[in-house]
């Protein structure tokens, strides 16, 4: 993928930028611009276009959140191109030129699975990461797996990884405090958990027998409470007897109360109040017909007695019209000696004005004064064209004035900047640009000496019986330390055959002890004889039977069968012997052969202690030939070794001593060639600057780039200066040609202006000003005289119409013989007797309407009436009368009824109260059952039950709460030993859990080192031998190639081979050649990344070049043109003189120049394409 172009509408600093990115053949991108240009700000943009700006963007300072916008357009190697837009946003941010939603994959055909991460990683490199890169080579050794993976994967620090993987799994397990560990103390703590849990465990007996003791304690509460609870009710119902006896009484004399009262039929509940209501409402109904009668005959009387409405009221529109206009009537009045008032004012002023514009005649000659529109207009346009005129005209004189004179201030300027040749500055700055860093450096340099020196001292000291040399101790001939294992893997070996041995000794006798002991047991008990001591007797009887037999033949014994004795003694005995013997082993078969059994087993382990001490006979040879060898090997060292185990430590304080010996080594080395670098600088600086050799090298340094920086402001003002004196000059000449066409542009407007002056009447040498101000006093005057014609009108139209409402009012008032001697008085004349007609007309109106009322308020009374008495009637036919006095007595009846049945109702009540859920009846039946005079005696009975009782339920509950309380304490101890339980299941949850987590770090590490092994394996002789190239070509041929060798503890590490065939370590190259290595690594990376047929990305180089002195500079740039044919590159920089090393060593079409506003290079030429864009 390559960009081709790239718009910034909103975007941090940018507003409305374009980028063009052409290629022909070579795509490598130079991007220039000052310090806070905004390159940092266009980086950021190029990823955010590609990948989403993140919620938290620091290029807002400009453009609000939402207005964040990006365009570019893309190709990728197949030819498809996409022109698209990314704008701030949660989701859908992505945008097609007409600004619709694109998927998320569209850039996939673009990006090629290329991610954020390994966008930044592989595809972004810096100073800051370039020289990072060379320090991990250094820390890394040059391993050849680390560095080729890491560079692979666009410079992730593998080793800090792996190390990082190793140390967490190391805290884990192997801590050397509890806090820096997990799995130990957890065991421990679960082996605690485990004995605390053990000891908390209840006794079941004791546990049984407490439950069998509460349950049996339960049991006699509960019958406690039974027996107490049925006292309580016994007592409840004597109590309730005694309540409701009297209530009973009452109530069975209301019932017979009521029996007694005649019977009435069967009515309605509130017969009573309807009859009542009913006859009441019949009554009022009469007596309001009655009243509403006489109020209409009275209405009658007074509506006759009422006079008829006057004449006067036909006329009230008209009148009441002339009333309404009275008010303006008035009001023109006074308006009418406002306008008389102000026409007398009016006419002095105008006159006035006449004469002092010279005009004579009456006011109506002033109409002969008005212009027409147009005439005014041209006049305007005619004194506006002769003023501009004028006005230009003096205008140009002063800006020819002021040009001039500041063209004679740019000349003066000029002469007093002085032009100086800033090259061998330049130069000497470039060179100490090197240096700076070096001589930052150099302190913290100064301070790892001193700390190896002391590491060394330190490290040296546990090195016991090495030389005082440092060199010496480095230079032993110290086995490896796989053959110290080796030994110390023998040595244990038969260590451990020999403990083996000695331990198959000391079981074997101390079996056999046991053995002869148990047979010394067996042969107290009685002689036991065995079948070898048989065989012995039988051979012996033998022998002494031969001997018998000789004798017995005559040849005569040759021996005696038991010296000293004759053998007609001894063989007789020997008969009797073997006799013996055989029936002992008959008779004790058993115990025979037990014995028999122990002395083979006896037998047995003498053979294996035997066996035993053979082998370790040969162990004990094996392990002093394996000393000797041991001692051999140390022997060219000179040193008397210990055991293998002390050795192994030996050597790896030997081995740190060696590696930091090293680090001293290259830290002397780095000093010394910083402090090389900083005098080399130095001395350049004071040789230009002509300053002592010996002042401080910043010092120099900043006074160098002071003058630099001084003497690029003279020339950029003395440019600015010259361009403003041109600018001076050639705006002289312009002004001196437009001067002339001004003047003639002035006579003709002179002329048309006193051409206008005649057309309006006035004198040809007026001036525009005094023309247009002429003109302006006429207007002022016809003004004046408009509103004069105007206000005379107007009085004449308010005396006509005052005229026609006197007239009107005049006419009414002789009809209606109203007297007045003036408009307003006749008319409130009129207005007055209109007034009282309408009162009279009023009172008649209301007594009609009143009559109105009271009718038809007669008609609904005397309906209302009939239908009070129907309903009466109803009444009476429902209770079986036939006259109305008949009612008020069954009335009454009924009253007294509904109030003995309303108590016996309430007694009821009462009494269901009492009865609780009993029927009324059968409660009162069982009270009046019960024998009221022993009520006391009852309950004072009960209640002394009661008190025995619930003394004895307290002592119960007081014995189990007891009990519960000794339950509870054996349930906590319960709970106690769950709890511990689960404490140490969780233990071992954790347990498993670290372990797991060992186990997966371990893995992970070791996956991780068989990666980098299997990438070295297949990619170490390509990546290696283009590495190698491009590292011969940017140290100019110092290096033939780059190789792998294995160092002392058979690890394959880089290193550098110069022509003459020298190998140079990663510790004997200078900073610089590891920042070149590095580099052509991070090169040879991404081209063999292309060879595998992945998308090209833009390779995005941010100050790469900051580091590297002008002959680096220019043995890279080739490498970078060559690299652009086949991916974009963008190098972004703020040294102009990076632009002037571009321009020196590229051809012009090998790359391209993006210049940011305000980069000027007035030394060089301008580049193949440049980019137009405003930066706010």
């Amino acid at each position: 993928m390559r960009f081709q172009k790239l718009k910034i509408p909103a975007y941090g600093p940018f507003t409305d930028l374009e980028l063009e990115f052409p290629t022909q053949g070579y795509d490598l991108h130079l991007i220039y611009g000052r310090n806070e240009a905004g390159k940092s700000s266009l980086l950021r943009a190029i990823r955010d276009l590609l990948f989403g700006i993140p919620a938290q963007s620091p290029d807002d300072f400009r453009h609000p959140y939402k207005a964040l916008r990006l365009v570019g357009e893309v190709a990728n190697s197949v030819g498809q191109t996409l022109e698209f837009q990314r704008r701030k946003g949660n989701r859908n941010t992505l945008l097609d030129k007409e600004r619709q939603s694109l998927p998320d994959g569209a850039l996939q055909p673009f990006l090629g699975g290329v991610d954020l991460s390994y966008f930044n990683n592989m595809f972004g490199l810096g100073s800051v990461e370039l020289r990072d890169g060379a320090r991990q080579l250094l820390r890394g050794e040059g391993q050849v797996g680390n560095a080729l993976f890491s560079a692979s994967l666009g410079g992730t620090h593998i080793q800090e990884v792996f190390d990082a993987l190793i140390a967490e799994s190391e805290q884990l397990f192997k801590g050397r405090s509890i806090k820096d560990v997990t799995i130990r103390p957890a065991v421990n703590r679960y082996k605690e958990l485990l004995k605390l849990s053990r000891e908390s465990m209840i006794n079941p007996e004791a546990w049984d027998a407490l439950e069998k003791e509460l349950t049996e304690q339960e049991e006699i509460r509960a019958n406690l409470e039974i027996e107490l609870l049925a006292l309580d009710r016994e007592s409840a119902w004597i109590g309730r007897c005694a309540d409701a006896w009297p209530v009973v009484g009452r109530w069975s004399e209301e019932v017979r109360a009521l029996a007694e009262l005649p019977e009435v039929p069967d009515l309605p509940s509130d017969f009573v109040e309807r009859t009542r209501s009913a006859r009441d409402s019949s009554n009022a109904a009469a007596q309001r017909v009655g009243n509403l009668t006489t109020q209409v005959a009275q209405l009658e009387e007074q509506l006759k007695a009422s006079p008829d409405a006057p004449q006067i009221l036909k006329d009230a529109d008209l009148l009441d019209t002339l009333h309404q206009g009275l008010g303006a009537y008035q009001e023109r009045k006074g308006s009418l000696a406002r306008i008389e008032a102000r026409l007398a004012g009016l006419e002095p002023g105008l006159r006035a004005q006449m004469r002092s514009l010279g005009l004579t005649g009456e006011l109506n000659s002033l109409e002969n004064l008005r212009l027409r529109r147009e005439v005014r207009l041209r006049f305007d346009e005619t004194a506006r064209v002769f003023r501009e005129a004028e006005s230009k005209s003096v205008v140009c004189d002063e800006k020819l004035e002021e040009s001039r004179r500041e063209a004679q201030i740019s000349r003066g300027k000029l002469e007093g900047i002085e032009q100086r040749d800033l090259t061998p500055l330049r130069e000497a700055l470039a060179i100490a640009a090197g240096a700076t860093e070096a001589s930052r450096m150099l302190p913290a340099n100064e301070s790892e000496v001193q700390s190896l020196v002391r590491e060394v001292r330190d490290r040296q000291v546990l090195v016991v019986g090495a030389p005082h040399d440092p060199n010496a101790t480095v230079e032993l001939a110290v086995p490896t330390a796989s053959t110290i294992r080796e030994f110390r893997d023998r040595f244990e070996q038969l260590e451990r055959e020999m403990l083996a041995e000695r331990d198959k000794i000391a079981k074997a006798r101390e079996t056999q002890e046991n053995l002869e002991a148990e047979l010394r047991r067996l042969e107290r008990r009685g002689e036991l004889p065995s079948e070898q001591a048989l065989r012995d007797a039988r051979a012996h009887r033998d022998h002494g039977w031969g001997l018998v037999l000789a004798e017995w033949k005559g040849a005569g014994a040759t021996e005696e069968l038991v010296p000293g004795a004759p053998l007609e003694e001894t063989f007789p005995k020997a008969i009797a012997d073997t006799d013996r013997i055989a029936d002992l082993l008959r008779l004790q078969a058993e115990s025979v052969a037990q014995a028999e059994e122990k002395r083979l087993q006896i037998q047995e382990h003498k053979r294996r202690v035997m066996v035993a001490q053979e082998a370790l006979s040969r162990c004990e040879s094996a392990l002093g030939q394996c000393q000797t060898e041991w001692e051999g090997q140390w022997a060219s060292s000179g040193i008397k070794p210990r055991s293998s185990r002390e050795m192994e430590s030996w050597r790896d304080a030997w081995v740190e001593f060696r590696e930091t010996l090293g680090r001293l080594r290259t830290a002397e080395a780095a000093l010394k060639g910083r402090l090389n670098q900083v005098r080399s600088a130095r001395e350049a600086l004071a040789t230009v600057l002509g300053e002592s050799p010996g002042k401080e090298f910043l010092a120099l340094f900043e006074e160098a780039r002071s003058r630099v920086q001084n003497g690029e402001e003279s020339i950029g003002r003395r440019k600015l200066i010259q361009e403003q004196l041109q600018a001076h000059l050639g705006q002289v000449v312009v002004l001196e040609k437009n001067r002339a066409g001004l003047l003639k542009a002035v006579e003709t407007a002179r002329t048309d202006w006193v051409a206008a002056c005649q057309a309006v009447g006035l004198p040809d040498d007026v001036s525009p000003d005094s023309g247009t101000r002429l003109l302006e006093d006429r207007e002022h005057l016809l003004a004046a005289f408009d509103e004069w014609t105007s206000k005379s009108l107007e009085a004449e139209n308010i005396r006509k119409a005052q005229r026609q409402y006197e007239q009107e009012v005049a006419e009414r008032a002789t009809a209606l013989c109203v007297p007045g001697d003036s408009t307003e008085a006749r008319e409130a004349a009129l207005w007055r007797s209109y007034d009282r007609a309408r009162v009279v007309q009023g009172q008649r109106e209301q007594l009609e309407s009143q009559m109105t009322r009271a009718r038809t308020e007669r008609a609904l009374a005397k309906q209302s009436e009939e239908q009070c008495a129907a309903a009466v009637g109803a009444l009476m036919r429902l209770a079986r009368v036939t006259e109305r006095d008949e009612l008020e007595p069954l009335l009454a009846t009924i009253e007294k009824r509904q109030q003995v049945e309303g108590r016996i109702a309430d007694f009821r009540e009462a009494l269901g109260g009492f009865a609780q859920g009993q029927s009324v009846h059968e409660f009162s039946s069982r009270v009046m059952n019960e024998d009221s005079d022993g009520f006391p005696n009852r309950l004072s009975q009960l209640e002394i039950g009661k008190t025995d009782k619930r003394v004895a339920l307290a002592a119960v509950r007081e014995a189990l709460a007891d009990l519960k309380r000794k339950k509870q304490e054996m349930e906590r101890a319960g709970d106690a030993a769950a709890h511990a339980r689960q404490q140490a299941e969780g233990v071992v949850a954790k347990l498993r859990k670290d372990a797991s987590w060992f186990l997966r770090l371990r893995l992970a590490a070791h996956f991780l080192k068989a990666q980098i092994e299997q990438f070295r394996q297949e990619n170490q002789g390509p990546l290696m031998e283009k590495s190698g190239r491009v590292f011969q070509a940017v140290t100019q041929g110092a290096f033939k190639s780059l190789d792998a060798e294995f160092d002392s503890r058979d690890i394959p590490v880089i290193v550098g081979r110069r022509n003459n065939g020298d190998v140079v370590q990663m510790d004997g190259l200078s900073e610089g050649s590891r920042d070149q290595l590095y580099l052509s690594l991070r090169l040879a990376a991404l081209d063999l990344h292309l060879e595998e047929g992945h998308e090209p990305m833009p390779l995005i180089l941010d100050d790469l070049l900051i580091t590297f002195d002008d002959d680096r500079t220019r043995a890279i740039l080739p490498q970078l043109a060559d690299l652009s044919r086949r991916t974009q590159i963008f190098l972004f920089t703020h040294h102009e003189h990076v632009v002037e090393l571009f321009r020196e060593t590229l051809k012009e079409d090998q790359f391209t120049l993006h210049p940011f506003p305000g980069a000027e290079f007035p030394s060089i030429r301008t580049g193949r394409a440049t980019s137009g864009m405003r930066i706010e």
